[in-house]
């Protein structure tokens, strides 16, 4: 889409204006996960932005006034100095398993009751559902 295939997303925040469909692609897909799930919480407390993207200021500002249309916006700051964002989270899942700190999270999003893959809702007309 860019026409380059090693662009970051460092970049393309700083040079936006130049790779303006994929800019507006990334915001518009966040934008409307946002909205679809309001769908099962209409009116969210806040919403928090976290991850690698969200240490981009340009990527971080310009999705908080789109998604300010939602509820409260707000930065999550990073605990790890090492770590990468995916070890961090995986770290909080497990410690909410386990009862710990983050036991809320992990009771609020129903994760001991999760069960089955992304696959299990994969449905294809004529075809038979197969278990792995």
């Amino acid at each position: 889409m860019t026409g380059k295939d090693d662009l970051t997303p460092e970049e393309l925040a700083k040079e936006h204006h130049k790779y303006q469909e994929a800019w507006n692609m990334l915001l518009e897909s966040i934008v409307k996960g946002v909205a679809a799930m309001t769908v099962a919480v209409e009116k969210p407390r806040e919403l928090l932005l976290s991850g690698r993207l969200s240490g981009i200021p340009e990527i971080a500002e310009t999705l908080a006034a789109k998604l300010s249309q939602f509820g409260k916006v707000r930065k999550v700051g990073r605990q790890a100095r090492v770590a990468k964002e995916a070890a961090e989270g995986a770290y909080i899942i497990g410690d909410g398993l386990l009862g710990g700190k983050y036991k809320g999270i992990v009771d609020c999003l129903e994760l001991r009751g999760a069960k089955g893959t992304t696959h299990d809702y994969i449905l294809l007309k004529g075809a038979e559902p197969q278990k792995p």
